[in-house]
C-alpha cells in the first residue's frame, strides 16, 4: 500500500484529460517534428521520443485509474453508490486516495468491468449511456498488458454475454450503434489479449491464462462469443491457435444443435426479417471468416491428421454448409466454407510447419470431398465449396498425380530437402474429382492433365506453385 493523499475528484479528472491530450499531441506530431529536425540538420537527439511517448501514455492511464477510484469514493460519500462512471457529485469533498495502489491499469480494468456489468444489467435500450466510457477505455488500453490481463480475468463472463444482453428483439437492427461500438471494442481487446505474451526467455508465455482461454472456448453461449469475432478486428489481429480452437468449438456446437441466434418471435409478417438476421448474425460465418483471413488458423484446424478429417467432413456435409440454404435463408455457408478451405491449402510450399499443415489440409479436404456422395447421395456442393475444391486440385496437381497407396502428407526428402507433399489414394481422388468438377467435361479435362503429368510431360503451366 502506498501513501494516502487528499484529492479533489473533479480536478483529478481535469488532470487526466490533459494528460490524455498531451499524449495525443505527442503521438500525432512527434514523429513529424523528428523528421523535420533531422532534415534541417538539427543536432538534437530524438532517440528518446518513443520512450517518452510510452511514458506519457502510461501516465495518462494511471491518472485515469486514479480518477475512477476517486469518483467512486466521492459517490459513496455522497450516498450514490450507483453513480454513472466518472460522475463526481456536485458537492463532492476531497477524498483520501491511496495514490500508489490506485494508479495502475489493473484497477481501471476492475472499474470498467463493474461499469460493464451495470450497463448489461440495464438492458439493450438503456445500456448505451453506460457503455461509452467502457468502450473508450478498452480502446485506450489495447496494448496495455496489465489492463488486458486483469480485464479478461475478471470481466470474462460479462464480456462473453454482452452480445445477447445488448441484442434488440424489435426494430430493424440487432444492435444499436453504441452497442455495436462496445462489441467492436471488446473484440479488439480480446484479439489483443490473445496475441500478447508476458515474461522473457524460457518464462515467456501467453498473457491469457489457460483458465480464461478455456472459459471463452467452452462458453455455453457461443453465439454471443462469436459476435466479438464478427465485430472485432480482421483475422491477422488474432492468435491463430486461439482462432482454431474457436472454429472447432462453433462447428461442434453447430453439429450438436447448440447455437441459438436471439430472434424475435415469428409472426406472419416478419419471416423475411428473421431470415436476414439469421444469415447476418450466423456465428459460424463470423468465426470462419476471421480464421480464413488469418490463414494459419484454417490450416491448424484442417491440417491436424487426427481431428482435421472430422471437421472437413462437417464443413462439406452440413445441411447448410454442404447443401443449399432454404428459400429466403440468405447465401448459406457455401461462400464462407469455400474461403476457409482455400485458406487451409494456401501456405507457401516448403519444409515449414505451415507447409506441413497445408499439405495435410489437402489430404483431409480430398477425403471429405470423396466421401460427400456417400454422406449426401444426390446432393450437389454449393459453388463456393466447389471452387475451393477445384483450386485445391489445380494447386496440388503434381502431388495428386503421384501414385500412392494411402492418404497422407509426406515429409520432404533428399538433399536439399524438398516440400511437404500430400498424397491420396487413387479411388479417393477419382471420387473427389467428380464433386470438384461436376461438369463431366471439366472432370475429363482435369484427369487428362493428371495423365499427362504422369506420362512425364512436366507440370501443368496453369498450376499455382506457391
Amino acid at each position: 500500500m502506498g501513501e494516502f493523499v487528499g484529492v479533489d475528484p473533479a480536478n483529478l479528472r481535469e488532470l487526466a484529460v490533459r494528460l490524455q491530450r498531451l499524449h495525443a499531441v505527442l503521438a500525432r506530431y512527434g514523429p513529424g517534428m523528428q523528421q523535420k529536425m533531422q532534415k534541417w540538420g538539427s543536432g538534437l537527439d530524438y532517440t528518446a521520443l518513443p520512450r517518452l511517448l510510452d511514458e506519457a501514455l502510461n501516465d495518462a492511464r494511471d491518472m485515469e485509474a486514479r480518477t475512477s477510484r476517486a469518483s467512486e469514493l466521492a459517490a459513496r460519500a455522497a450516498g450514490g453508490v450507483d453513480a454513472p462512471p466518472h460522475h463526481v457529485p456536485a458537492a463532492a469533498a476531497t477524498v483520501e486516495l491511496d495514490w500508489t495502489a490506485s494508479g495502475h491499469s489493473a484497477h481501471q480494468a476492475g472499474h470498467d468491468a463493474g461499469t460493464l456489468d451495470a450497463a448489461l444489467a440495464a438492458g439493450p435500450e438503456r445500456a448505451d449511456a453506460r457503455t461509452h466510457q467502457v468502450r473508450e477505455s478498452l480502446v485506450r488500453h489495447l496494448n496495455d498488458g496489465s489492463y488486458l490481463g486483469a480485464f479478461w480475468a475478471g470481466a470474462c463472463p460479462l464480456a462473453l454475454r454482452a452480445a445477447r444482453s445488448l441484442a434488440r428483439r424489435a426494430g430493424a437492427a440487432m444492435f444499436s450503434a453504441e452497442s455495436a461500438g462496445i462489441l467492436r471494442a471488446l473484440g479488439a481487446s480480446l484479439a489483443s489479449a490473445t496475441q500478447m505474451r508476458k515474461g522473457t526467455g524460457k518464462d515467456r508465455r501467453p498473457l491469457m491464462s489457460d483458465e480464461t482461454r478455456a472459459a471463452i472456448i467452452g462458453h455455453d453461449d457461443l453465439w454471443s462469443v462469436a459476435m466479438l469475432f464478427k465485430y472485432g478486428p480482421r483475422g491477422n489481429a488474432w492468435d491463430s491457435h486461439f482462432l482454431a480452437e474457436m472454429v472447432r468449438a462453433v462447428l461442434d456446437a453447430r453439429a450438436a444443435g447448440a447455437l441459438d441466434v436471439p430472434l424475435p418471435e415469428p409472426t406472419e409478417d416478419n419471416a423475411a426479417r428473421l431470415a436476414r438476421l439469421r444469415a447476418e448474425f450466423d456465428p459460424v460465418v463470423a468465426v470462419l471468416g476471421r480464421a480464413s483471413e488469418n490463414g494459419h488458423a484454417a490450416r491448424h484446424v484442417l491440417g491436424c491428421p487426427v481431428t482435421g478429417p472430422s471437421y472437413a467432413a462437417m464443413l462439406l456435409n452440413d445441411d447448410d454448409g454442404g447443401g443449399r440454404p432454404a428459400p429466403g435463408e440468405g447465401p448459406g455457408l457455401g461462400g464462407p466454407v469455400g474461403d476457409f478451405l482455400t485458406a487451409a491449402v494456401s501456405a507457401g510450399r516448403g519444409v515449414t510447419e505451415d507447409a506441413k499443415e497445408s499439405a495435410w489440409s489437402v489430404v483431409t479436404i480430398v477425403r471429405a470431398g470423396s466421401e460427400f456422395g456417400d454422406r449426401r447421395p444426390g446432393a450437389a456442393l454449393p459453388d463456393g465449396i466447389r471452387a475451393a475444391l477445384a483450386f485445391t486440385a489445380d494447386r496440388y496437381l503434381p502431388d495428386l498425380a503421384a501414385p500412392g497407396p494411402g492418404n497422407e502428407a509426406r515429409p520432404p526428402a533428399g538433399s536439399p530437402p524438398g516440400s511437404w507433399t500430400p498424397h491420396v489414394a487413387e479411388a479417393d481422388l477419382a471420387r473427389f474429382v467428380h464433386h470438384a468438377f461436376p461438369d463431366p467435361r471439366d472432370a475429363a479435362a482435369f484427369l487428362a492433365r493428371v495423365a499427362e503429368h504422369r506420362a512425364g510431360r512436366g507440370p501443368d503451366p496453369g498450376i499455382v506453385g506457391g
